[in-house]
């Protein structure tokens, strides 16, 4: 076999700022950024912790700013957010104002074109999975990729490789009508890949290790996770797709979701996060546990790492696989599957049952450090963790941050020792949370109907809506829906913001013609 010169690209760093002066992008996607969990870090305060992506395409390398904080430039110009510029050679990148160089003009040597019998040439610009071409550290997306995951264990640290090879796809190339991009995750049991489906869409492909084949229990909760999978239809948690045979393994098709769990989000902020923005991860998190019960699912393992923001900021509750269809079970079932950080006390206690009030004491806690930026046991070893939760009692967080009362005291009472003590349901938490909850409002809510302003009411209720007109035009960005209601002689308009509280602007008419406006 013949070989000869095939263009990569790099990443030149010319004032060395990383370290690294000059970085082969030898990647499907290269993520930049603060983070320790980068490819390609930039350790500098001004630049986010997940910066930009530069990713390769089939008509060369494409560069994209994931919203970050201090912008990313070409060549000068500013480039929008989440929408893919394609590079050029000796192109000048600012990430904030640090400076590298895009360079496509190295070459390096390659196997020569291979025909596969059928008339098309593989010229190697899409190489397939094999075990021998799979690198030992699998190529990493964007940002954190997540599904609802089976238990497949973590994934082994920098510079370490796992001596148990993934269960590769059969072709290396397909699962079902799946095709083969990139391996996302493995483990003990299984492994999770990137694919695209016949319409061109990426998607999540779990399927079980060929030793976890022999073994009865990770058969059987796989199929439980399918089947948990299956009953969830709700737009803050992860999709399930298909669920079939392959081979002699099987496959499960979930969303492929792109996003940043809570836990690095955490991690990264400095300080608390933005009060409204912790309301809305909170209140999606909350209907989304809600729903699930509603299903009689339990999720058993609720913690950062499973709340997802997605690029186009909302929550995606992911890792439903050890999730329970039932309404309580005895701890001798569950007691080997748990976080200690987030777990309640009575699940330390093989003769408690574990009940829907568990997973909220567990998002409890996620609460706890959303909203006061930490977790309420500061403590340095599993066993002193399972002391506080059994006996320590937390600090107030309005007593850290300045947060409201109400959400204080309702994260202190997801947190009760005693189940019993604890909300009943999300629907409830959320309730004490944030007020009533949207079944309450429309229940009080008058029936809406035809506006008809009198002869009286006429002249003035023309100037409102005049009025009204400007408002709303002022708030269109912001505004999902607006409501327009008359109650006898009271107008009253109702802008639905994305984010945050409805905002009223309520007018008494006889008032107004009574002061002569």
């Amino acid at each position: 076999m013949t070989s000869q010169g095939a263009q990569i690209a790099r990443l030149l760093d010319p004032a060395n700022i990383t370290g690294i002066p000059s970085y082969d992008l030898f990647k499907p996607v290269v993520r930049i950024g603060r983070s320790m969990t980068n490819d390609y870090i930039i350790k500098q305060k001004t630049v986010s912790g997940k910066h930009a992506t530069i990713e390769r395409r089939e008509n060369g390398y494409v560069l994209i700013d994931l919203n970050s904080t201090n912008k990313t430039k070409v060549n000068g110009k500013e480039i929008k957010p989440n929408v893919p510029y394609m590079l050029e050679d000796e192109d000048e990148i600012h990430f904030d104002r640090y400076r590298f160089i895009f360079s496509h003009d190295e070459t390096v040597q390659q196997a020569a074109p291979v025909s596969d019998g059928s008339g098309t040439i593989d010229i190697g610009t899409k190489s397939k999975w094999t075990p021998e071409t799979a690198p030992h550290r699998p190529a990493e997306p964007a940002e954190p990729m997540h599904s609802g995951t089976i238990d497949i264990g973590s994934r082994p640290p920098s510079g370490q490789t796992d001596r148990t090879e993934p269960s590769v796809p059969e072709e290396a190339s397909k699962i079902g009508t799946y095709e083969v991009d990139t391996l996302l995750g493995r483990g003990g049991f299984g492994s999770v890949w990137k694919c695209t489906d016949s319409a061109g869409n990426p998607v999540a492909v779990k399927l079980l290790n060929p030793d976890a084949l022999e073994n009865e229990r990770a058969v059987r909760k796989f199929f439980h996770e399918a089947i948990i999978l299956s009953k969830m239809n709700h737009p803050n948690i992860c999709r399930f797709i298909d669920f079939f045979p392959h081979g002699e393994n099987y496959a499960i098709v979930m969303d492929f979701v792109t996003g940043t769990d809570l836990k690095e989000m955490l991690k990264e902020q400095e300080g608390t996060f933005p009060f409204d923005m912790a309301c809305r991860i909170a209140s999606q998190t909350l209907d989304a546990f809600h729903y699930a019960h509603q299903q009689q699912v339990m999720h058993r393992d609720i913690k950062p790492e499973n709340i997802i923001l997605d690029l186009n900021n909302q929550v995606r509750i992911m890792d439903f696989g050890i999730a329970k269809l039932s309404s309580s079970e005895t701890q001798h079932t569950s007691a080997y599957m748990i976080s200690p950080a987030y777990t309640a006390p009575e699940r330390f206690d093989v003769n408690q049952t574990v009940d829907y009030p568990s997973d909220i004491y567990s998002l409890g806690l996620a609460f706890y450090e959303l909203f006061a930026g930490t977790h309420p046991f500061k403590v340095s070893s599993p066993a002193e963790m399972i002391f506080a939760h059994l006996n320590t009692l937390p600090k107030a967080p309005c007593e850290i941050v300045d947060i409201p009362e109400a959400i204080s005291d309702a994260i202190l009472k997801a947190l009760e020792k005693d189940a019993k003590d604890r909300f009943k349901s999300f629907d409830e938490f959320k309730t004490a949370m944030f007020g009533k909850s949207d079944k309450e409002v429309k229940e009080e809510e008058p029936q809406l109907g035809v506006i008809a302003c009198s002869e009286e009411f006429y002249g003035i209720g023309a100037t409102l809506l005049r009025m009204y007109a400007d408002v709303l035009r002022k708030y269109q960005k912001q505004a999902k829906s607006f409501r327009l209601i008359q109650e006898g002689s009271r107008l009253e308009l109702i802008i639905e913001p994305h984010q945050g509280r409805p905002m009223r602007i309520s007018k008494d008419l006889t008032k107004l013609i009574s002061e002569g406006k």
